[in-house]
């Protein structure tokens, strides 16, 4: 099994928003790094999520707090970046056996073949 986290972050004027803060307050988050896990966004909000159509949802909820402003070309320009990040990380179950007494149950001997 797997897991996704999803994260949606605006830079603009090199300040970084998380656009999935409702109503993003979080301006200007730090960038910082690890050693193993590399570079991260303190603060940012990851939402876990089950499938593409909720990941469209959330990137069209971020995509409505970006900033745009019309320039001599476009008349609805974006004047900032954004950065969308899946994080998928594999899960493991412990499955344990039971005896029909509750106790856990032993695997039988390995037979060799003769």
């Amino acid at each position: 099994e797997f897991s996704v986290r999803f994260s949606y972050l605006e830079i603009y004027k090199e300040m970084v928003t998380d656009l999935l803060q409702d109503p993003p307050e979080n301006q200007n988050l730090a960038v910082k790094e690890d050693p193993g896990k590399g570079f991260f966004v303190q603060g940012v909000l990851e939402r876990l999520i089950s499938g593409a159509q909720e990941a469209l949802v959330l990137i069209g909820e971020g995509e409505s707090k970006r900033r745009y402003a019309a320039t001599d070309f476009n008349e609805r320009s974006s004047r900032s970046h954004v950065v969308c990040t899946f994080i998928v990380e594999k899960t493991t179950t412990k499955v344990t056996r039971t005896s029909p007494r509750g106790s856990p149950a032993t695997s039988p001997p390995l037979r060799r073949s003769s």
